[in-house]
């Protein structure tokens, strides 16, 4: 020790100076190099693409060209996913940080397990944020495997009829009196005789060909509409659409050609009918005029496995591979063989659905498993900031006096009341500020929601907690990856632009809502 004292005393003052001053103007030009690479690159992303953004581009849906695309789905998208991510980790994480400081254990076997707790929860707060989207893969999409891959399950329509009758089958092709064709931009699609004037009816059963110029457009239900002089506006469903367009985006609006033909055996006053074929009746049809309600293909009735008695007391389960005639033919999960079985034999029929919860049109809907939906997106960020909210809460309650708490207990509150009442309103501005800075790192995030599945190109906006998502970043991503990159590149910065917005709105809010709070408890 003695030896460095002296040596520090033989440098002069003017030596430490310089020193000092050459440490400090390494350290500012440090600084000044990341400043001018941040500037010189926030000035790139803003010449690009401050021109693309106005209002078709914040509330339009990607599309496979630039003139098309819009960035309004995947902004919806980044709100739900953090909307459930806020409600599922800021009220656990606070309740974990109150827990680990308000109600630690103070001696015991449990004092050390409350250490290791508080080591892994610090841990955690490094961990790179794809493993978490490997976990939430693992338990929210897939559920463990519990349930079944999402992949197991066949889609089956439900169909209401108006005297109450429920018919659950799958959708065969509509026999329509009147069929053909939508010209290659969407290949083969039926139209209903009813659907048409009685002039171009009359033409179709004379035996003509009618051309007619249309426009076509993709809607938020995900149905076609296509609207005509001659015939209004028809509405199809885009899972009827067999698509031969040729790599352009099929679900782009554009000016089509209609061909109507009639077959030479058509009735063309026939109704038209709904054909499903059910596991034990076999081919129903349905006039479209008793049909009350009907659950298809998007909200369809998911069922992973059939389980049958049969009149000899066998009972079998498995999934069906196809039909013999009207004889559903299962592979059997015991022995793995197939096996045909005739309805007449069937004394009670168990489809093993899908776990839901709530119906498809509310927005709060959840079946199990999961899948690649906003629920499993927002819950796997959820997982990301949850060390982020722990750690901002505890340092929070760290802060507040230790003499409130003393107050309280005089007064004869009990823990829990001091806690309510006295620490956590004076914790609040820190934990809000915490919690809201977390936020806005799970709205910049990309690895997690790609690995658990979210979608790079959503036509529909997210509707319920199943529905699929894209979410701002993965836009983004997908944008500036394109082969195709020259056109979009400057939607892509316009994204960057809209999220740097974003969270520099999150940063302002966390400083102003602290600030009030703060002024508000010294008041």
């Amino acid at each position: 020790m003695s030896r460095v004292l002296d040596q520090a005393d033989t440098r002069s003052p003017e030596s430490r100076r310089r020193v000092d001053r050459a440490f400090v103007a390494l350290c500012l030009g440090a600084t000044s190099i990341a400043i001018l690479a941040l500037a010189v690159l926030l000035a790139s992303i803003i010449t690009q693409g401050a021109g693309a953004i106005d209002a078709d581009f914040l509330t339009g849906r990607p599309a496979s060209t630039p003139g098309d695309a819009g960035f309004g789905y995947p902004i919806v998208g980044s709100i739900a996913i953090l909307v459930v991510c806020a409600i599922a980790g800021i009220p656990l994480g606070v309740a974990t940080a109150l827990f680990l400081e308000e109600f630690r254990p103070r001696s015991g076997a449990l004092r050390p397990v409350h250490g290791v707790i508080q080591t892994n929860i610090r841990n955690l707060a490094g961990v790179p944020s794809i493993v978490y989207g490997v976990i939430g893969l693992t338990v929210f999409v897939r559920v463990f495997g519990l349930f079944g891959s999402p992949l197991q399950y066949e889609r089956f329509t439900e169909i209401l009829t108006d005297d109450g009758e429920r018919i659950v089958g799958q959708l065969l092709p509509r026999e329509l009196p009147a069929v053909d064709a939508f010209t290659a931009e969407l290949g083969s699609v039926p139209v209903e005789a009813r659907a048409l004037p009685a002039s171009i009816v009359e033409q179709l059963a004379g035996g003509e060909t009618v051309s007619i110029d249309a426009a076509m457009e993709l809607t938020d239900d995900f149905l076609f509409i296509v609207r005509a002089p001659e015939l209004g506006e028809i509405a199809i469903d885009a899972f009827d659409v067999e698509t031969d367009i040729g790599g352009s985006d099929p679900f782009l609006s554009r000016p089509i050609t209609i061909t109507l033909s009639a077959p030479p055996d058509a009735d063309l006053g026939a109704e038209p009918t709904e054909r499903l074929r059910t596991v034990l009746d076999g081919i129903v049809e349905v006039p479209r005029s008793r049909i009350a309600d009907r659950r298809g293909q998007m909200d369809a009735v998911f069922i992973r496995r059939h389980r049958f008695t049969l009149d000899s007391g066998e009972r079998l389960a498995g999934s069906i591979v196809g039909y013999d005639g009207d004889a559903p033919r299962l592979r059997d999960d015991r022995t793995g063989e197939m096996v045909s079985i005739d309805p007449a034999t069937i004394t009670a029929y168990h489809p093993d659905r899908m776990f839901t919860l709530g119906d498809e049109d509310w927005p709060v809907y959840i079946r199990l498993p999961l899948g690649p939906s906003v629920l499993a997106g927002g819950l796997t960020l959820m997982l990301v900031v949850l060390p982020i909210v722990i750690i901002a809460s505890q340092e929070a309650i760290r802060s507040v006096p230790e003499s409130r708490r003393a107050g309280a207990a005089a007064l004869g509150a009990t823990r829990w009341q001091a806690v309510w009442h006295t620490v956590l309103p004076g914790a609040l501005p820190g934990i809000l500020t915490g919690s809201i800075l977390a936020m806005s790192r799970a709205i910049g995030e990309t690895a997690p929601i790609l690995v658990v599945g979210a979608a790079t190109f959503v036509t529909i906006a997210p509707t319920n907690l199943m529905s699929e998502f894209s979410a701002m970043p993965l836009q983004i991503y997908d944008w500036s990856k394109r082969p195709e990159a020259v056109g979009f590149k400057p939607l892509a910065a316009g994204g960057i632009i809209v999220l740097l917005g974003v969270l520099l709105t999150f940063n302002a809010f966390a400083v102003a809502l602290r600030q009030w709070l703060q002024r508000r408890s010294h008041s």
